[in-house]
């Protein structure tokens, strides 16, 4: 009942006009009925009277969002961050306003935070796995991966998975990049190299993926896949 909510917030902002719930509630109330220039300017008084009221600037961010301006709408709600960092439902909000705006690297961000402030939004975990992979932010997707499968940050095999992942979403020289400082680490795991040699193959650096097969062994499960790739090369 929206009507008599609005009703209801201007007595209470009447009463007290410095409060800021009762300016929260009104505000609220106004945009839920499409009044929108009266919200924001509500919104904004508070801002300026109440600058550190981070809920002041997450409620003049849904007034831009509702106006359709995205980018006002997400440099409000991370001010409103800057202010109270823990809050994961911001970060939450946040990573959808990004992701809309195809910055999707941003927003795995924001959700990981989300995440890392409040443990139980463990179903963003997938979204953030899926976004720091198509964008590339290798460390968020390490971390995603590590809390979806239950590994510790110093089980190397997580890099093993990653990669893998990477080269399914054609991230071939994010993949190599990690393949690299992983065979670097361990020179004969055969899972590392066969992994290795097929981003090189993928990136036509195909002398270059002679090397790692050959280190390969006959004992391996991996040596039959191996071979047919070494023959490709060759």
């Amino acid at each position: 009942d929206w009507p008599k909510a609005v009703i209801r917030g201007r007595r209470a902002v009447s009463l007290a006009p410095d409060d800021v719930e009762a300016n929260l509630v009104l505000g609220h109330a106004l945009l839920s009925m499409g009044n929108l220039d009266e919200a924001r300017a509500l919104f904004s008084t508070l801002t300026e009277s109440r600058p550190k009221s981070a809920d002041a600037w997450a409620s003049l961010s849904a007034v831009s969002l509702a106006g359709g301006d995205l980018k006002a709408a997400s440099d409000l709600l991370e001010h409103a961050l800057e202010l109270e960092p823990h809050r994961a439902d911001y970060w939450t909000e946040l990573g959808r306003l990004l992701e809309r705006q195809n910055r999707l690297g941003d927003a795995a961000e924001a959700y990981d935070k989300a995440i890392v402030h409040d443990p139980q939004r463990k179903l963003l975990n997938g979204r953030v796995l899926n976004l720091a992979l198509r964008s590339a932010r290798i460390e968020v997707g390490k971390r995603a991966l590590r809390r979806l499968v239950g590994v510790t940050e110093k089980e190397r095999r997580i890099i093993l998975l990653l990669a893998d992942l990477l080269m399914r979403n054609q991230r071939y020289e994010a993949a190599y990049q990690e393949l690299t400082k992983y065979v670097e680490a361990e020179p004969d795991n055969p899972h590392a190299n066969l992994l290795l040699a097929q981003s090189l193959l993928h990136l036509g650096r195909t002398k270059e993926a002679i090397l790692p097969l050959g280190r390969i062994r006959p004992e391996h499960e991996e040596w039959a896949a191996a071979q047919r790739l070494k023959g490709h090369a060759l």
